[in-house]
């Protein structure tokens, strides 16, 4: 089985095309039969995926897309022609371009993915610790947004030098704060272990409280504990089970 990276659908190996959303998933091959989905004919299906870098795009929308190369880069030949011929609507359609990027409004076309989309794997928790001293010592370049999986507004920081230094102090509040958290919506690394910690000290608290009343049993058994005094301390154990 594999994830649609649009809807998160599982899909059977082998299919190329989400039979929940229709989208076409990476490694679709050229004259595949359409399937229908929700009787509807799935579209794009004979298509190679548009699956393109956010990184790449939010750099050539910045230094290039006065001349509209972000949107030939995603696939949009036409608005790419008429933003060449303006300049980028005068500067205007430059910027707003270079916002939705960052933002994650603007994507691929013909329902296409970003690389680290589908080729997402399982990621080790990120530390709070690590992403407020980068936010701190490495705001500037953008070195926390890049660590949360905030790729696109990384590159934006970088290339503004953080805002020049604001959005660097805005950004290192948010994330002391926790108003600013991993892009993937996972908990930080130190809440796992925290919420982990008091499980695990039940756990063992219950294990020596089961030794203890075997021993006590034994004990018991061999006539060294009185009946009353055995089922006084056993009362108090079972208790702690």
């Amino acid at each position: 089985m594999k994830m649609c990276p649009k809807c998160g659908a599982m899909v059977e190996e082998g299919m190329f095309t989400c039979t929940s959303c229709g989208a076409t998933l990476a490694g679709g091959a050229r004259n595949v039969k359409a399937q229908p989905v929700n009787g509807k004919k799935a579209s794009n299906v004979n298509q190679t995926p548009n699956v393109k870098n956010q990184t790449t795009a939010v750099m050539l929308s910045a230094l290039l897309g006065s001349l509209g190369v972000d949107r030939f880069y995603l696939g949009y030949t036409g608005s790419g022609v008429v933003k060449l011929l303006t300049l980028g609507g005068l500067g205007i359609w430059w910027l707003v371009d270079l916002v939705r990027l960052c933002a994650g409004s603007m994507r691929p076309a013909n329902d296409g993915a970003w690389e680290h989309e589908v080729n997402a794997r399982p990621k080790a928790p990120k530390s709070k610790l690590l992403a407020v001293l980068l936010a701190l010592f490495g705001g500037a370049f953008g070195a926390d947004r890049f660590y949360l999986g905030y790729l696109g507004l990384g590159v934006l920081k970088l290339l503004t030098a953080g805002g020049m230094g604001l959005w660097l102090i805005i950004d290192v509040v948010l994330v002391a704060a926790d108003a600013v958290r991993p892009a993937d919506g996972s908990d930080w690394a130190e809440d796992m272990r925290y919420a982990g910690a008091p499980a695990q000290g039940a756990a063992a608290k219950e294990e020596d409280a089961a030794d203890t009343l075997e021993r006590l049993a034994k004990l018991h058994s061999m006539g060294v504990v009185s009946d009353e005094e055995f089922a006084r301390q056993k009362a108090e154990l079972l208790k702690k089970l």
